[in-house]
C-alpha cells in the first residue's frame, strides 16, 4: 500500500485562518489536487493534522473523516489517523511500524520543523502555507511516489538486525559499567573499547545470538533444537562472532547450553534459582 500522511492547514486550505472554528471551508482546488494524487498513485490517506486533537473533533475521528468527505475528498481514501496526543513524527512512526502493508509513503505538510528523523525527512514534501496544495505540487508528489524505495518485510527484518548490531556496538564501550561511573556526555559515534577491547563497529554476544536465531528461523522456521545447536556452535566454535570465538557469555546462557548438551537435547533447565536480565534476547 502507498500512503500519504496528510496535514490540513496549509495543505487543503491557505492557512490564513487555520482551525475548524474559524474555517469557512477547504479550498476546493486544494482538495481536487489531492484527489488527483490519490487517483493517479492509488494511495491511501492517514490524517496527521493538529485537527485530530482539535476540541471540535477530539475523540471522534469519524466526525473528522466525514467533514473531509463532505468537502470533496475522495470517498474511502482515509484509512487512519495519528494517535491523539502524539506528535506528528511519533504518530507517523507508530503507523508505519504497525502497518506492514505500507510499502512507500510521502508526508505532505507545510511545516518542516515537525520532522527531525532523517528517514522521514527524505519522504517529506512541503507545501506553501499561504497557498496550499498546487498543481505543481501534484506533479512533484506523484514523481516522489514513482521514485520511492519500496519498504518490504525483508527490509524491516534487516533493519531490526542492523539496528540491534549498531546499538550493541555502541554500548560495548560501557558494558559492565556502573551507572554512577558513566560519563555525563556520551559519545556521538561508535568508538569501541570496553572490557573486551572492541574495535569500532564490532558486536558482542547479543548480536551473535540474534544472528543465530535469525538464521535458524529463515532456514528452518521455529525449530528450537536447531536454535540451540546454533547457539552451541557460537559458544564452542565462535560461529557468528565478530572475533571468531566466544569471548563473552552470560552465566544463565552457559548453564542452559551446557544442560542441553549433557541431557540429550533437553531444552529446559530445571534450576529455578538461575536468572538473567531477560531483555536482550
Amino acid at each position: 500500500m502507498k500512503a500519504l500522511f496528510l496535514d490540513i492547514d496549509g495543505v487543503l486550505n491557505d492557512s490564513i485562518s487555520p482551525g475548524v472554528m474559524h474555517w469557512n471551508s477547504t479550498l476546493p482546488t486544494c482538495v481536487n489536487n489531492l484527489n488527483e494524487i490519490i487517483d493517479s498513485v492509488g494511495l491511501k490517506v492517514y490524517v496527521i493534522s493538529s485537527w485530530v486533537d482539535d476540541v471540535f473533533f477530539v475523540g471522534n475521528n469519524l466526525k473528522l473523516e466525514k467533514f473531509l468527505y463532505d468537502r470533496g475528498l475522495r470517498e474511502n481514501s482515509i484509512v487512519g489517523f495519528r494517535r491523539q496526543g502524539a506528535s506528528k513524527e511519533d504518530g507517523i512512526m507508530e503507523i508505519i511500524q504497525a502497518n506492514e502493508e505500507i510499502e512507500s509513503f510521502i508526508i505532505v505538510d507545510d511545516n518542516p520543523t515537525i520532522i527531525t528523523n532523517d528517514y522521514l525527512k527524505s519522504r517529506y514534501f512541503k507545501t506553501q502555507s499561504l497557498v496550499g496544495l498546487t498543481k505543481e505540487d501534484v506533479k512533484k508528489i506523484i514523481s516522489m511516489f514513482e521514485e520511492a524505495v519500496v519498504i518490504n518485510k525483508k527490509d524491516r527484518f534487516l533493519g531490526c538486525l542492523i539496528g540491534l548490531a549498531v546499538g550493541d556496538a555502541y554500548g560495548t564501550t560501557f558494558e559492565f559499567t556502573n551507572r554512577s561511573r558513566m560519563p555525563k556526555e556520551l559519545p556521538d559515534d561508535i568508538i569501541g573499547g570496553g572490557p573486551f577491547d572492541m574495535k569500532p563497529g564490532e558486536w558482542t554476544d547479543d548480536t551473535s545470538m540474534a544472528l543465530c536465531l535469525a538464521e535458524s528461523i529463515v532456514e528452518n522456521g521455529w525449530d528450537t533444537d536447531d536454535q540451540m545447536k546454533r547457539y552451541i556452535k557460537w559458544w564452542q566454535e565462535g560461529y557468528n562472532s565478530v572475533k571468531g570465538e566466544c569471548f563473552d557469555i552470560g552465566g544463565a546462557t552457559r548453564s542452559a547450553l551446557s544442560w542441553y548438551n549433557m541431557n540429550n537435547g533437553q531444552q529446559f533447565v530445571q534450576d529455578t534459582q538461575a536468572a538473567a536480565n531477560g531483555c536482550e534476547r
